[in-house]
């Protein structure tokens, strides 16, 4: 079914990478994500005060030391490109 959509600039640019990725139309890899947020399970209740929600049996799971070394690698890379002499540019 052909239709005219307005999407948001950060939604086509998903929507593009999705379909080069896969090989698709943007067309299809629009659907996939319309259709991808739509099944997505809304949060099912509160634990110690957070949003609890279920996600899909296989899911890869990350702990506080798989967040401390992300914030510590993001940390490294803004002091490389900081130190940068073009970085005040």
């Amino acid at each position: 079914m052909r239709t005219t959509l307005d999407l948001d600039t950060d939604i086509m640019d998903l929507a593009r990478a999705l379909a080069d990725s896969r090989q698709i139309s943007l067309g299809k890899a629009v659907s996939c994500l319309a259709r991808k947020g739509a099944i997505t399970p809304a949060p099912t209740g509160l634990k110690n005060g957070f949003r609890t929600f279920v996600v899909p049996p296989g899911t890869p799971t990350f702990g506080l030391d798989d967040v401390r070394a992300a914030l510590d690698a993001e940390d490294h890379e803004m002091r490389r490109f900081f130190a940068r002499p073009d970085s005040g540019k």
